[in-house]
């Protein structure tokens, strides 16, 4: 079946939900001819594909310390095999290039989809964890890694090339070269480090200072403060020519020759790499110039809590009143998104976006009875 219904103004429904939809459209014999999807994309399923499957290992150490801490160092591994990664096979190939659409394979169509099952992906890390369970008022739950994400392709495998020319740039350039597009993960994170901490200030009834009642408890005894953090590396990028038909392939992206590190000693936002060290291939070329060979900003967010809680009586009946004041991104620390990494951009190098996921600082006040 094929084609699609659509409504002429966007009010008037293609059909009622009452009657039913209309019957599916079948080409007949007499238009399904060899010729029926000339000049079109098309898809391409491969007969006997193997199965996807990744391997697991670790080895971790745990030791017990003094003053109830825990610590854990991890090495941790993942390989995944025949990962369902989705090209291009009517590319025209390296030898061809720019001789238009008679030098594909199969001239009669535009892009032929193909998922191979041929990908492969590794994952590497040492994690470190230490706990302490609350004593003394104190418990505190930290975690770090220091890990590399390795793959062709960063999606889902059947949804195209992904990762975007002017954020990650990484989509293959040569179809039939999928090996030569290995290289870091777009979700790739050196550095990761998170936890949680939660504090009994000492003071107040049943604390190490001013332990009594009354008023003054009231007021400064039985307060609590808790945050959660996480810090991590920026994400790779791939400096990529802002016109994909320069290489004359009709398909993929296309690479700059790399001339330079193109990093710069002191990153800003105004200038985050250095895109003199990326040149234009010649006409009808592949560029040299590798896949996530630069990285964005980090991440910085610190969220915090400060609560009490509160014994009341009524009507005879103990009653619990807890206020507590939030607040997320507490430093109001920015964090950026990814630089224009399209070469010959007139803004390459530079970041005008934030990191969707981190708003500013916000704060709330609240409280909550218990009974």
């Amino acid at each position: 079946p094929f084609g699609s219904l659509i409504t002429t103004d966007g009010i008037t429904p293609v059909f009622q939900l009452s009657q039913g939809p209309p019957p599916v459209t079948y080409p007949t014999a007499q238009t399904r001819t060899p010729d029926l999807l000339n000049g079109q994309s098309v898809n391409y399923s491969v007969w006997k594909t193997p199965v996807s499957y990744s391997e697991e290992y670790q080895l971790d150490i745990q030791h017990q310390m003094r003053g109830g801490i825990m610590a854990e160092i991890a090495y941790v591994g993942n390989r995944g095999l025949h990962l369902p990664y989705t090209r291009d096979i009517n590319q025209v190939p390296q030898a061809l290039l720019g001789q238009g659409q008679s030098a594909r394979a199969y001239p009669q169509y535009n892009a032929i989809s193909t998922a191979y099952f041929d990908g492969i992906s590794n994952y590497n890390a040492l994690q470190l964890t230490a706990k302490k369970q609350m004593r003394h008022g104190l418990l505190v739950n930290a975690n770090y890694a220091f890990s590399k994400t390795m793959d062709e392709i960063t999606n889902t495998g059947f949804g195209g090339g992904g990762e975007g020319r002017k954020e990650h740039g990484g989509g293959l350039q040569n179809q039939f070269d999928p090996r030569s597009n290995y290289g870091p993960s777009s979700l790739n994170t050196t550095h990761f480090f998170n936890g949680a901490v939660v504090y009994e200030i000492p003071v107040g009834a049943g604390r190490a200072f001013l332990n009594r009642g009354g008023v003054l408890n009231a007021i400064v005894g039985g307060w609590e403060i808790s945050s959660l953090f996480q810090i991590h590396s920026g994400l790779p990028f791939t400096p990529s020519m802002n016109s994909t038909g320069g290489s004359g392939a009709l398909a993929g992206s296309w690479r700059p020759n790399r001339i330079g590190k193109g990093t710069v000693a002191h990153p800003t936002i105004s200038e985050w790499f250095d895109p003199t060290a990326f040149v234009a291939p010649d006409p009808n070329t592949f560029g040299n110039s590798g896949r996530n060979i630069l990285y964005g900003p980090g991440y910085k967010n610190v969220n915090a809590a400060l609560l009490k809680n509160f014994s009341i009586t009524m009507r005879g009946e103990q009653v619990r009143l807890q206020v507590k004041a939030e607040a997320s991104n507490v430093f109001n620390h920015p964090n950026f998104g990814l630089p224009d990494a399209g070469i010959g951009d007139s803004a390459v190098g530079t970041i005008t976006s934030a990191n969707g996921g981190l708003p500013a600082r916000t704060m709330q006040l609240g409280a909550k009875i218990s009974f």
